[in-house]
């Protein structure tokens, strides 16, 4: 299961809420003791980052509000990737011009890493292990009632469902929901000899997960350990490239003609994967988030809150108001235009699920986490 959408659109709380909701405490069929079995699995893109010092360079403009902490930057910044250039003031506050990465666009993630850590959990049922850098900062607590009330209601929808299998007997095989799954493979006979249908939730939450559909070429196939090697090859010789630059003490024309081909290269194949990944989705949900409300949320969370208060150091460019405006937003319009333009993502009828090319798309732009927990459970019952 897909989540995307802009960022603070609740990706990661309604991934981990979700997971929550679809893992359960199940019984032993012969010793009746219980135990707690996890049947979901959630990967987060953010854990798929390439190394800035690959990506895409952006320019942009500090907002009043960055004053501060762009002032205090200049003077403490322990990251050493960004340019920061006064800009004259707006008012009485300065204004600061900041050149540095781009983090909000395709080249920013390693979909071929991504397509690997997902084709591994569809092949065995488990994660792979890979490092992890997010994780969602929300504390659940305050939503016991809500997991509760979902996993009634989906507990609600299981037992209809094994109503209709009697009624129809199914082929003689009783098909489980998640809730009553417990943890056997697909086709494991269960405790009374007959076989189960099991399913297994696994959520990819992502900020860049999606893409328009195209015509796919059946014939070509998508081998993740030749695409891994083309990744490794193009980085390497792209290090070397660096590596001869900084020896030189100047600009090299012909080298960095060489690191464009290269870059090119790198890219093509990053961008094949996500094409690729949009296959092994069964459902994709996309949170509908407006503009004003992303960016009120983005910066109540304690990330982005300077430090110590909050965990935003000098320097980290990519937590400031002028990069939200001019790089996280631009960046999601240009990522999703093809979707942002539906009658269905400008707002409609909570009720309603809506498919926009392959993709639900929730009706009611900034609604409330119950609201949109309410409206993903539905869509994946």
């Amino acid at each position: 299961v897909a989540i995307s959408g802009c960022s603070s659109a609740g990706k990661s709380l309604l991934a981990k809420i979700l997971s929550t909701v679809l893992s359960s405490t199940t019984t032993h069929p012969v010793t009746n003791a219980s135990s707690e079995s996890k049947k979901t699995i959630t990967i987060s893109q953010d854990d798929f980052f390439q190394p800035k010092a690959l990506l895409p360079l952006i320019t942009f403009t500090s907002s009043p509000a960055d004053a501060h902490f762009m002032a205090k930057s200049i003077h403490y910044d322990e990251q050493g990737m960004y340019y920061i250039a006064s800009s004259g003031s707006r008012g009485h506050r300065p204004r600061y011009q900041v050149t540095g990465p781009m983090t909000d666009c395709d080249q920013a993630i390693d979909f071929v890493g991504l397509v690997e850590a997902i084709i591994n959990v569809k092949s065995t049922g488990q994660l792979s292990e890979y490092a992890k850098y997010s994780s969602c900062d929300q504390d659940m607590d305050g939503f016991s009632g809500l997991i509760e009330k979902m996993k009634e209601k989906v507990c609600v929808w299981l037992k209809e469902q094994a109503i209709l299998n009697a009624e129809s007997r199914f082929g003689g095989c009783v098909v489980r929901g998640p809730i009553e799954n417990d943890g056997k493979k697909l086709g494991a006979a269960d405790g009374n000899g007959k076989e189960s249908l099991r399913l297994q939730f696994v959520f990819v939450e992502g900020f860049l997960l999606l893409a328009p559909n195209t015509s796919v070429d059946e014939n070509k196939l998508f081998d993740v350990s030749t695409e891994k090697a083309k990744v490794e090859k193009y980085t390497t010789q792209l290090e070397t490239l660096s590596t001869e630059l900084v020896a030189k003490h100047n600009i090299d024309a012909e080298i960095e003609g060489e690191r464009d081909v290269i870059e090119a290269q790198l890219w093509a194949t990053n961008f094949a994967a996500k094409e690729h990944l949009q296959d092994l989705f069964d459902v994709k949900l996309f949170l509908n988030t407006s503009k004003e409300e992303a960016k009120r949320r983005r910066f109540e969370r304690a990330i982005y809150i300077d430090a110590p208060t909050g965990g935003r150091l000098p320097g980290q460019m990519w937590k400031s108001e002028g990069y939200f405006e001019e790089g996280v937003w631009k960046g999601y319009q240009e990522s999703y235009g093809w979707l942002l333009e539906s009658e269905t993502a400008k707002g409609g009828n909570g009720k309603e699920l809506v498919s926009e090319q392959g993709v639900f798309v929730e009706p009611v732009q900034d609604a409330d986490i119950e609201v949109c927990v309410e409206w993903a459970v539905d869509v994946l019952l």
